[in-house]
């Protein structure tokens, strides 16, 4: 390689005041960023899971810094998912700090376990009506089972809304909702620094799933379409939002800084037209359950991870409804998709 073409795939540098410590997960992306933040308060974004070892490299990574979790004056979430919230509890408690999240989390992560039980009984029964088998559905719940100490309730001190302002010493954050992986997906833009904390919104080596998240939905309600969250045409919205927020340096919450975020922005929504014209090419060959597309598109990851492959496919089911390509038509109990 070149030393223009290594400058060219270079990192970005942190913006100054900015650390960030990576915390293992037990996923294929490897690590979660969680970003310590030096200025007044001394600031976390994200915590990284609940787990032993994810502890210890927090640890690790502060101490790099001359810093201790007892430091810590304000940890803020991007959003409520198990490799980002773990340690805010932990962390909280040895520290005292202050946990900023989302208004319309704040209640959902007080009682983490209760809303987790809540959201698989629908994803459960949702997953049975669009063709995943019984076995399937077992293996998925046993290894998420092994996870529930990971994922502890936290109590919010500071809800934050769209347009709210983070204050520090030294500068501000403008908070910016932009839902769609997860409906609370918070950013954090310095704009008089040139950068923005962009969670799991995106995220520069792999397109963000967008995960169906029951909000005061009932398992029942899975089976009413009109009830169904809109993860997929949620996440394209708010992708469309962030093409308006100009070309921060984005640090992700895995993988390495986004230098040129806006670029990113217009390729996943051409990735999302690409993929749902290939979905319609699917259902038009034959009318399939949800589960049959995904198993056609991944193989054998639809059966590894049959919820988060489903979400992807009736995410686009919504958008090829809206676009009157593909109706949804229930044969004996399961759904299938069918082409117009």
């Amino acid at each position: 390689m070149t030393a223009a073409a290594t400058a060219a795939h270079a990192e970005p540098d942190l913006p100054p005041g900015v650390r960030r410590v990576p915390i293992p997960i037990p996923w294929p992306m490897g690590a979660i960023n969680v970003y310590l933040v030096e200025d007044d308060p001394l600031t976390l974004v994200d915590s990284g899971p609940n787990f032993d070892v994810a502890l210890r490299a927090l640890e690790r990574g502060l101490a790099e810094h001359g810093r201790r979790v007892e430091d810590i004056g304000r940890i803020v979430l991007t959003h409520e998912h198990i490799d980002h919230i773990g340690l805010a509890s932990e962390i909280a408690r040895r520290s005292g700090a202050e946990v900023c999240a989302h208004a319309d989390l704040v209640e959902w992560i007080t009682d983490q376990p209760g809303r987790v039980a809540g959201e698989r009984a629908y994803v459960d029964r949702l997953m049975r009506r669009h063709g995943v088998s019984e076995e399937a559905i077992e293996r998925l719940r046993m290894r998420d089972h092994t996870l529930d100490s990971w994922d502890p309730s936290v109590e919010v001190g500071h809800p934050l809304a769209d347009g709210d302002t983070l204050r520090f010493a030294g500068g501000e954050w403008t908070v910016m909702t932009r839902p769609g992986h997860s409906p609370f997906d918070t950013l954090l833009h310095d704009e008089a620094r040139g950068y923005a904390f962009s969670g799991d919104h995106l995220i520069s080596h792999i397109s963000s799933n967008p995960v169906l998240t029951p909000l005061g939905l009932a398992p029942e309600d899975a089976d009413v379409r009109a009830k169904r969250p809109r993860a997929l045409a949620t996440y394209r919205d708010s992708l469309r939002l962030s093409l308006n927020l100009g070309d921060p340096l984005a640090l992700p919450g895995h993988g390495r800084p986004i230098a040129r975020p806006r670029r990113l922005v217009q390729r996943r929504l051409a990735e999302i037209d690409e993929r749902g014209r290939k979905f319609d090419a699917i259902v038009a060959e034959r009318a399939r359950t949800a589960h049959e597309v995904a198993a056609a598109v991944w193989g054998k990851a639809a059966f590894e991870q049959p919820d988060l492959t489903l979400y992807e496919v009736l995410g686009h089911s919504d958008l090829l409804h809206d676009a009157g390509l593909v109706d949804e038509v229930e044969r004996d109990g399961v759904v299938v998709l069918e082409h117009r």
